[in-house]
Order: C-alpha cells, then structure tokens, then sequence
C-alpha cells in the first residue's frame, strides 16, 4: 500500500512537472512563506529569471516588488482571490513592463491554506499596440480636421453606416447612425448611379480599392 501510494505520488509530481514545462502561460505556486514550490517555464522566460528559484523567497529574487504587491499577497493567504487585468511594474533592471495577474490561495489535505498560486502574463507588448493605434487614430482625426472632411463605416452585412460629427453634418443628420438606404435616398437621384458604380468598382475582386468622385446631397432644408 506504501509501494502503490508513493507511485501515485511520483505520477502526480510528474504530471505536474509535465504541465509546468508545456503551459502557455506563467505560473507559480508559493508556501506561506512566499518560497517557490513549482514555477512554469513560460513563468521563467517571461519574468527574465535565469535561475533555479524552487525553495527560494518571492522576494528575494524580485526585491523591487512593490509594497501593493506584497499586501495582495498577505490578503490572498488569508483567503482572497484577487487579479489585474493590467498593471505596471517598473523593476530595477530598468524594465518596465505591464502584467495581467491573478491569484487564488491553495489549501493543503487538512482544508489549511499552504500558499498561494500566481498566474501571470505579461500584456507589455499589447499596451504599446494600443497606444501607438491611439496616437495613429489622434493624429488621423488632427488631419480630418484639418481639411474639414468626414467620415463614415458602412457595414455591408447590416447595412448600417456610421457617421462622425462632421459626416453628419455635411448630410444634414442629426444622428450618426443610419441606414445605408435611407443615406442613399439624400443622395441626388442623377447622381445616385455614379455612387452605385463606385462602390462596386472600389469592392471588385482585384479593383482599384479606392475611388474618388463627387456628388451633390439633398440636406433637411431641401
């Protein structure tokens, strides 16, 4: 019964260690003292650490870890689940990264919490996308603004069309959604043929993709 408990073990632990080298994500498991029980590969690699951590202190290899921190893990193994969906972390090699964060307590056979897990990810790489898609997006409306042009998205499934402010107003609208056929109908009716010959140019398979014309717009006041 010994032999056949101590196998069960030694699968487990294997299973485990199996998990911990392929999962595509950080994680790390810590006793109440925050010392490294099993940590991930992904966990590793992505926090820069090129040293075997098990049985060594959270803080020891991350001292910069800030005092928020700490106190969330103090809440988790009193019993909180706590995450992050981004957060900064400014480490003292100069780094700076954003981090997507959770953490769960673990309990033991006796029902006691013996540590705490932490999943971690680090969103760094998406945070600059979304700051440069911003910055690209403020400096498009600057140069919209410039000329004074509008906008608008026609979504083809729906036939919805939305509109910016400007957009709006050129068509006389006073709202920014409307239907493609009721746009349509604002259009000049000698005119409404050339903008059906353009659509179909600028969505024709190999087509030029863009075209430019002019057409006259029939505003509320007629």
């Amino acid at each position: 019964a010994r032999w056949a408990a101590t196998q069960k073990v030694r699968e487990s632990e294997d299973r485990l260690r199996l998990l911990l080298e392929h999962v595509p994500g950080g994680v790390a498991m810590f006793d109440r003292q925050m010392r490294y029980l099993a940590v991930s590969r992904r966990f590793l690699s992505d926090l820069h650490i090129d040293r075997d951590v098990l049985g060594c202190s959270h803080y020891e290899i991350f001292p910069d870890i800030p005092e928020r921190w700490r106190q969330v893990h103090q809440r988790c193994l009193a019993g909180a689940v706590e995450k992050a969906e981004e957060d900064a972390w400014a480490r003292s090699d100069g780094i700076r990264e954003w981090l997507r964060w959770e953490i769960h307590p673990w309990r033991d056979t006796a029902g006691e919490i013996g540590g705490i897990v932490l999943f971690a990810e680090i969103v760094t790489e998406r945070k600059q996308a979304e700051a440069a898609l911003r910055q690209t997006a403020e400096r498009w409306r600057l140069a919209l603004d410039a000329v004074g042009l509008g906008t608008f998205r026609h979504d083809l499934v729906t036939g919805v069309v939305d509109l910016d402010a400007r957009a709006a107003s050129h068509w006389g609208l006073q709202r920014s959604t409307v239907n493609f056929a009721d746009l349509f109908e604002l259009i000049h009716p000698d005119d409404r043929g050339t903008v059906q010959q353009d659509m179909t140019l600028a969505l024709a398979p190999g087509g030029p993709g863009r075209v430019s014309s002019e057409v006259r717009v029939i505003g509320g006041d007629g």
